[in-house]
């Protein structure tokens, strides 16, 4: 008997299996019986599906044209067994590229053509402002620029350390996306004076950007990278946390290792 007509035979006692009406006790015997006896044809008829199949789809791709060339295999994903940071590019004076680390939300606001925005997943008010063309501003309840800074982001940087509301201030130089950079960290003097206002509360100011002031205050933390983008004047870019001790800034640097200018 052909393999044709062992699939047929099978599938004739299938159906009629099926169709009779008998006790299920009966039934179930039945087919442990059956299934026994018809293990190998079932087993020959599914190799010769498969290879039907095979042959079927070769026989098509050959009538498709003896020219065609075949598919090129693809590649896997260079991320496919791990996690991917999603690239950003914001389109500021300057263009601006990162990728958010794990810690932070997944997105960022563009508050103006000059400044972006991205805030942590982890802590609540806490984040880094990126403001190009920012202004250093007097000590005073102006916002008005500070003739002192001077004009380069060291000068600004060196300005910054000595604000008089500062204390155990560092000033140390650094790289972001490959352009010379000074950090400044330091802490609010206790009892320092604060003569500005920003949203109704009393800070000690540093910087006028497009859409707000940058300062501190007893609940507001910060530190500040400053660099030279060649279009885009002094960057700012502002490591802040609201009523969060400095451990939060620790896990902002991640961000600002990952910024590029372009």
């Amino acid at each position: 008997m052909t393999i044709d007509e062992l699939a047929r035979t099978a599938a004739a006692e299938a159906r009629g299996i099926a169709v009779e009406t008998v006790d299920p006790s009966i039934m179930l015997a039945q087919l442990y019986r059956t299934r026994r006896n018809r293990s190998l044809a079932s087993i020959v008829t599914i190799v010769v599906v498969a290879v039907a199949v095979a042959i079927g789809a070769f026989v098509a791709r050959a009538g498709s044209g003896s020219n065609s060339a075949p598919a090129a295999s693809q590649p896997s994903p260079p991320c496919a067994h791990v996690t991917c940071p999603k690239v950003h590019h914001v389109v500021l004076t300057v263009p601006v590229t990162f990728s958010l680390p794990n810690s932070f939300q997944n997105g960022f606001q563009q508050t103006s053509l000059n400044v972006v925005e991205v805030y942590r997943g982890d802590i609540d008010t806490t984040g880094v402002s990126v403001a190009e063309n920012a202004i250093p501003v007097k000590d005073d309840y102006t916002w008005t620029r500070d003739p002192a800074a001077g004009t380069t982001a060291k000068s600004v940087a060196t300005w910054l350390a000595h604000r008089p509301f500062l204390t155990n201030t560092a000033l140390v130089p650094t790289h972001v996306g490959g352009l010379p950079a000074w950090r400044v960290s330091g802490q609010l003097k206790p009892g320092a004076r604060l003569p500005a206002l920003k949203d109704s509360v009393k800070v000690a100011p540093t910087f006028l950007n497009d859409i707000g002031h940058m300062a501190y205050a007893p609940n507001l933390i910060g530190d500040y990278t400053l660099v030279a983008v060649p279009g885009a004047g002094i960057t700012v870019i502002w490591s802040w946390s609201l009523d969060h001790g400095a451990r939060a800034l620790a896990g902002n640097q991640a961000f600002i290792d990952r910024l590029s200018f372009r």
